[in-house]
């Protein structure tokens, strides 16, 4: 019929396991847990930029060349003797108003 050797030869392993276990928890050394840092101690908070209008802001990219000024400067392929875009303001925000 039913053989209960199976059976009681895992209920075996099974209690010969958790004893190893406890055995190996107890036996550790108690570990301390990190300090706690909260997120919020580097948290910088949002700084609003004054916006110029946008018929100013146009006008200024225009003269500058628009954006290919803009694309030639982050290429690094200046022109000779060409100043570049380092003396003027970013044509949406003004620069120190924060």
């Amino acid at each position: 019929m039913f053989s209960l050797t199976p059976l009681v030869a895992l209920i075996a392993m099974m209690a010969m396991n958790a004893s190893a276990q406890e055995t190996t928890v107890a036996a550790s050394p108690a570990s301390t847990a990190p300090p706690y840092r909260s997120t919020f101690e580097s948290y910088q908070t949002l700084v609003q930029e004054t916006l110029l209008p946008w018929k100013e802001t146009n006008d200024r990219v225009g003269k500058i060349g628009g954006w290919r000024a803009y694309a030639t400067e982050a290429s690094g392929q200046l022109p000779q003797g060409s100043p570049g875009l380092s003396g003027v303001s970013h044509p949406v925000l003004i620069q120190g108003s924060h």
